[in-house]
């Protein structure tokens, strides 16, 4: 009887679970026609159906960096699309597929993604697993990738900054080939013995790129001010600095420097610079004291911030306060930022708050270039295309206000979120969920596209593309008839590597960014080499030399310089500040030329 009843409880479960897995199956996404498209101006370029197990696993994260997109699902699967023809770059599987998996993050070369607590770094190109790094802790948002660093937010509170360099044992690697190579083509060898050596130079060819271990006594942090449940965003890279910047559940906005010159004085590079709370005081006199107090309503920050930076993808100038139109408004006079306030560094961090205020502020000096009020909560994310801002509010408002004043030049009703922004038109979301185009010029419906409730349409800061994405795996891309070409709105990160390395050639006369990749190329040994970071608030600008790693046995005579080269190490810390400036110093390589040998 037992066993009857066992046979029943089984036949009870799979019968429930029947109707869920074909209401799953027959709950398909729509796939819009070459028609649809046309009919609001624009063109369906592609569409793909992303490797999931339909019914058991689900899209839960998709990012855009460099014209890609990073699908996440459910189920520990990473795969990346080309955005403009929708092909399937790599896939890989990873973590466990029940624990909580963060959105990825990516830099030229390496892609970032959490699993629990366990940090991957995949080869962007390739998709190869370069390193697995247990965080001995929670993380409390995705990880953000610079191209020197990983910055992980902690439930601790602290915010973790991880090394990404190469592994010292590809040099060693290469050396190995090139023996082996000699030994093959120098000597009579016969096919048998050739055979063996080209196995074992097979067995030691390093990958395209590989990562060296992380050990804790590698990992430097800066407290977060609170708890931060986003992925923190990189601001300005510099071959001196990497900024970024996070939101915390106690209404900061907080900017973090990663300060290569504390590497040479051997401290903790990973710096807190600014903070900027918004949270409004409330000022209150009585007979016994006067004070102030925080608002019972936090003013916290729910939306991701944006960062615009300063170049020419942008056409965005920080400096400068001068008119560019004498017949402007007072108003704009009265609201333009004063060239005090503003520095030709760094970019504009906009960054919304549940008091409906949006603060610009610089990254680099910390500060506040203009406020705008909307009069209700910055839910959602704003976006740029560089003249502009777009602001969507909780009421259903969006304004669209100048980055450069930040002064109103129209309000949309009825609006939920931007999605999207072209060089004539403005893509968002309405309450009802629909797809609307705005002009960009005065903010009047153009067109509107209805969407089923199973699809959504991916937020695109950097192009003018449209990525429509549903949970069982359907991605399509739109983009308007004339506009073959994606117009970007800021940097890649190859732009950015590239320019890091110029900066360092000129600098030390190589670049340590790019990795060997031929056996035919001389082995670069990689270093520890940084530079000095100008203090925000100093009035001058240091310059720091490069620093080795640990020296070689070779080094005996210099070991005493690197361990203390800015005098007595027993004198006090301000006494051992560094003249930069000195004339007397080799700026390639003030240490001397042995620095960089046998390392």
């Amino acid at each position: 009887m037992k066993q009857y009843r066992n046979i029943f409880l089984i036949l009870l479960v799979i019968g429930l679970q029947i109707p869920a897995t074909v209401q799953a199956l027959n709950k398909q996404s729509r796939l819009y026609s070459v028609q649809e498209a046309e009919s609001i101006g624009m063109t369906r370029s592609w569409f793909t159906q992303v490797n999931l197990n339909i019914g058991k696993e689900k899209i839960v994260h998709v990012t855009i960096v460099d014209n890609v997109l990073f699908v996440v699902t459910d189920g520990g699967t990473i795969q990346t699309i080309n955005a403009d023809t929708g092909t399937t770059i790599w896939q890989r599987r990873f973590g466990l597929g029940y624990l909580f998996t963060t959105a990825a993050s990516a830099n030229s070369k390496v892609v970032g993604i959490i699993n629990g607590t366990t940090l991957y770094l995949f080869d962007r190109f390739n998709g190869k697993l370069l390193l697995e790094k247990a965080l001995n802790g929670n993380p409390s948002g995705g990880p953000q990738l610079s191209e020197r660093y990983v910055f992980v937010p902690m439930v601790s509170e602290r915010m973790l900054a991880l090394p990404i360099e190469q592994d010292v044992r590809l040099a060693n690697d290469l050396d190995t080939i090139y023996e082996l190579q000699k030994i093959r083509q120098s000597l009579n060898l016969s096919d048998e013995v050739k055979q063996q050596i080209i196995n074992e130079e097979n067995q030691v060819t390093p990958v395209q790129y590989r990562l060296r271990s992380i050990e804790d006594r590698d990992i430097n942090s800066c407290p977060l001010l609170g708890l931060s449940f986003q992925q923190p965003y990189l601001t300005t890279q510099s071959v001196d600095n990497d900024y970024v910047c996070w939101t915390t559940n106690n209404g900061w906005l907080l900017i973090g420097r990663m300060a290569y010159k504390n590497l040479i004085l051997d401290r903790n590079a990973l710096e807190l610079v600014y903070r900027i709370s918004v949270a409004p005081q409330l000022m209150y006199v009585n007979a016994k004291r006067i004070g102030s107090r925080e608002v019972e309503e936090p003013n916290n920050i729910a939306a991701r911030p944006l960062f615009v930076p300063k170049d020419e993808c942008t056409r965005f100038i920080l400096a400068g306060d001068k008119k560019e139109n004498s017949n402007e408004s007072d108003e704009k006079q009265s609201n333009q930022p004063s060239k005090t306030n503003l520095v030709p560094e760094g970019g504009m961090i906009l960054c919304g708050s549940n008091m409906g205020y949006v603060y610009a502020v610089n990254d680099v000096s910390g500060d506040l270039c203009w406020q705008f009020q909307t009069g209700s909560a910055i839910e959602d994310s704003i976006i740029s295309d560089g003249e502009f801002c777009y602001i969507p509010s909780a009421k259903g408002f969006l304004f669209s206000v100048s980055l450069k004043y930040g002064t109103e030049k129209w309000v949309a009703p009825e609006i939920k979120k931007p999605v999207a922004v072209s060089k004539n038109r403005l893509y968002v979301i309405d309450r009802m969920g629909n797809l609307v185009i705005l002009n960009k010029t005065n903010g009047k419906r153009i067109q509107s596209l209805s969407l089923d409730g199973e699809t959504e349409v991916i937020y695109n800061s950097e192009t003018d593309r449209l990525f429509f994405v549903s949970e069982d795996g359907l991605v399509q891309c739109m983009h308007e008839i004339q506009q073959e070409k994606p117009i970007r709105y800021r940097p890649t990160r190859s732009e950015y590597a590239k320019q890091l390395s110029l900066e360092m050639t000129e600098r030390w006369g190589r670049s340590l960014l790019d990795p060997p990749t031929a056996p035919n190329s001389p082995a670069l040994t990689p270093t520890k080499v940084q530079t000095a970071s100008p203090n925000a608030s100093a009035e001058t600008t240091e310059e720091a030399a490069p620093l080795p790693t640990v020296p070689s046995a070779e080094d005996a005579e210099t070991i005493s310089e690197i361990a203390d080269p800015f005098g007595d190490s027993e004198s006090n810390e301000t006494e051992n500040e560094v003249d930069f400036d000195n004339n007397d110093l080799d700026e390639d390589n003030p240490f001397g030329d042995n620095i960089f040998e046998n390392l």
